[in-house]
């Protein structure tokens, strides 16, 4: 067995273990990752510090790249979110837009560039997206690594005990750390009148939503408001995201650590902005 099959053959093994007993939420991703490394056994893979890269044959330059920017994002998220890897973080880079979202599943016409799901981070080769010019510059200005780097972080440590505007939140607050992007449109600015989704819209509706880049803003702007120094700033922030490993729900241990419930928490940030910031919409 060559060197490079170590790591699948390490992963196998221990899906094979944990599979004698139900595994706690903890042992989901490797196994989960396991499962996708099969699937992809034969690709090439390059491995630096916490993180294992899959890719697709005749692609090394890109993978180091990703590795790279990887390494590079994971020095700022994991400060900021407390959350260290114990365990290699799959990515797998899929050679067209196409494919990652064949392969992950995704409904007919789904377009991701990128994605973490089943304990792995999936993107597109990016020279799939960027067909035009440099597009190194691009990719790791705009790519999604960083923010998919964010989802899986929060998971290790959030165990999935969250809504979807807090897991896009947080997943955006980290990308815009490690790499300066924030996704503006020119509707989705929050203040210039245009009526904002109710509590009832981001919480039971959320990835249906009609208007996507604002939603996203939100749970945005929810993130970066709950970090304020007012509720105790980012120490308390990770004490939170930890806390949500608990058994206790989100709302609760929002409850425990913050003393707000989620619903207060976006009636308080509603109230701090400009009378311009518009209506709810979707109540």
């Amino acid at each position: 067995m060559t060197r490079r099959w170590w790591p699948a053959a390490v992963m196998v093994v221990g899906a094979l273990l944990v599979a004698w007993a139900p595994p706690a939420y903890g042992w989901r991703w490797p196994v989960e990752a396991a499962a996708l490394r099969l699937t992809v056994l034969a690709e090439p893979e390059i491995m630096g510090g916490p993180f294992q890269v899959v890719y697709p044959p005749g692609h090394g330059a890109t993978a180091a790249l990703v590795l790279h920017d990887i390494q590079r994002d994971y020095r700022v998220e994991r400060a900021s979110l407390g959350a260290t890897l114990a365990l290699p973080l799959l990515v797998v880079i899929y050679p067209t837009v196409r494919a990652l979202n064949t392969r992950a599943g995704l409904p007919p016409g789904a377009n991701n560039i990128g994605l973490y799901d089943a304990g792995t981070i999936r993107i597109a080769r990016p020279r799939a997206w960027i067909p035009h010019g440099p597009w190194r510059p691009t990719f790791q200005a705009e790519g999604p690594v960083a923010h998919e780097l964010g989802h899986a972080l929060l998971d290790r440590v959030g165990h999935e005990n969250y809504p979807a505007w807090f897991n896009e939140g947080v997943a955006q607050w980290e990308d815009y750390r490690a790499t300066g992007y924030q996704w503006l449109t020119a509707s989705n600015q929050i203040g210039n009148g245009a009526a904002l989704y109710s509590w009832t819209a981001l919480t039971e509706n959320f990835y249906a939503l009609p208007h996507q880049s604002l939603a996203y803003r939100e749970g945005l702007k929810l993130v970066e408001y709950l970090g304020r120094s007012r509720y105790g700033g980012p120490r308390r922030f990770r004490q939170f995201v930890h806390a949500l490993g608990g058994v206790g729900s989100f709302a609760a241990t929002m409850q425990a650590v913050y003393h707000v419930r989620p619903q207060a928490l976006y009636q308080a940030w509603r109230r701090s902005l400009p009378a311009s910031g518009g209506a709810p919409q979707g109540a």
